[in-house]
């Protein structure tokens, strides 16, 4: 930019002096250029009017009774409003030391008297460039504060949307999933367990058939041996009966997590859905965690029932990650190491349910702890966790006009608690 170039009109210049003659020589010579001027006739009338007209500079005589120029000059340096404003000494002092003075006040700048014009104009147009640069760099610094907020707005719905993204993608594939799955395995599912139950029957008829045929007179080790024969059978087919429930179970757990008409609202039993999603994490850890299940019978809720299933399968499986974790520490130094809880408690507050997830797991530390739920943050080895479950999991709890809190303690567990408006 060049200096030349930088209008000045309209700035303002407070001219302090108790003579009046001097007042009126400066107020001529600087009204010429287009300034606005105020005009003060003691320190104790600028210490006032400056605060409230904040002007772009102040000529400021030092010899006035009362305040004199350099205590008031120190005084307008104190105030947050006026700190900044640059002072030019006017003063027929010349000696160095008067000048120092003025100068550790917090002056910028000498007129000395008997004043004279060009002098006045050039320190007075000089020092008004300064602030007039100042204010352009300031005026810049904003503008690339405000882009930098946007950007930053923008960077996070691009965030959002990814996240919202992975998310559908995520539960659409698992719905397809299951639903090929619940086909495919249900049918020949239905084939397993229907035949077992049939071939209980038809042993139970075969075993009394060979009694019937062995007469009323049939030795007692025949009639022995004929239980001994049959009695592994019948644990074999409830074996069969067993396995096959469990794999029906699991294929309905699988569609009450997915909720395949998931993109609308509906109202469902959440610990239904509490329950589903432990027995599906439960068999990953059967050995690392014990689950303990305080849930009333019902509790209805209006929810997207798989995006909700998402975050208490987030959170659950967090837990127990964290119990596996602090098991991994303790594994050097104990022989043995017992296994972890979780517990998992829902009770309604009001017009809200509240859920709490608690583990005594590794716990967290704050730093850990204020960066939980941005996204791709993880404390996971690589591989191992994208960053994106707790974040995917606030966000869904947002959407649900819900708050997600977590409170932790290094080696001590961690407890979120989940509050959702009920119907």
């Amino acid at each position: 930019m060049n200096h030349d170039d930088i209008d000045l009109t309209g700035y303002k210049v407070m001219v302090v002096d108790d003579t009046p003659a001097n007042m009126d020589i400066l107020r001529g010579i600087l009204k010429d250029q287009g300034y606005r001027i105020f005009a003060a006739p003691s320190g104790e009338l600028a210490l006032e009017i400056a605060p409230k007209t904040l002007p772009d500079i102040i000529l400021l005589d030092i010899m006035m009774p009362g305040i004199d120029g350099l205590e008031t000059c120190r005084r307008l340096k104190k105030m947050p409003k006026t700190s900044h404003i640059p002072i030019i000494f006017v003063t027929a002092k010349t000696e160095m030391q008067d000048q120092l003075d003025g100068f550790a006040a917090g002056g910028v700048d000498y007129i000395h008297k008997p004043i004279h014009r060009e002098e006045v104009l050039v320190r007075v147009h000089t020092h008004l460039e300064i602030v007039a640069l100042f204010k352009a760099q300031d005026a810049s610094f904003r503008a690339q504060e405000k882009l930098s907020e946007e950007l930053t707005k923008k960077n996070k719905a691009i965030i959002d949307t990814q996240q919202q993204l992975v998310q559908s993608e995520k539960m659409a594939s698992l719905g397809t999933l299951t639903s090929g799955v619940a086909h495919e395995i249900n049918n020949p599912n239905n084939f397993v367990h229907v035949s077992a139950q049939n071939l209980q029957v038809d042993l139970t008829r075969l075993n009394k058939f060979l009694i019937a045929l062995a007469g009323d007179n049939a030795d007692e080790a025949v009639l022995d041996s004929f239980d001994r024969q049959f009695a592994p059978l019948h644990k074999h087919i409830e074996m069969i009966t067993e396995g096959s429930t469990r794999i029906r179970d699991i294929v309905q757990d699988l569609r009450v997590f997915t909720q395949l008409d998931a993109g609308k609202l509906k109202d469902i039993n959440v610990c239904d859905c509490i329950h589903s999603t432990v027995n599906l994490v439960r068999t990953n850890y059967l050995k690392v965690v014990e689950f303990v299940i305080d849930l009333p019978p019902e509790l209805v809720l209006q929810c997207y029932p798989a995006q909700l299933n998402q975050v208490f399968m987030n959170l659950i499986v967090n837990a127990c990650d964290a119990i596996r974790q602090r098991q991994s520490h303790q594994a050097s130094t104990q022989p043995e190491v017992a296994r972890g809880t979780v517990t998992i408690a829902c009770k309604a507050l009001g017009n809200s349910i509240e859920i709490t997830i608690k583990d005594d797991g590794y716990g967290m530390t704050e730093q850990t702890k204020n960066k939980l739920f941005e996204p791709f943050y993880t404390t996971k080895d690589v591989g191992e966790g994208s960053g994106l479950g707790l974040s995917i999991s606030y966000g869904i709890v947002q959407k649900h006009q819900g708050q997600l809190t977590v409170e932790s303690k290094l080696g001590k567990g961690s407890v979120f608690t989940l509050t959702l408006p009920s119907i």
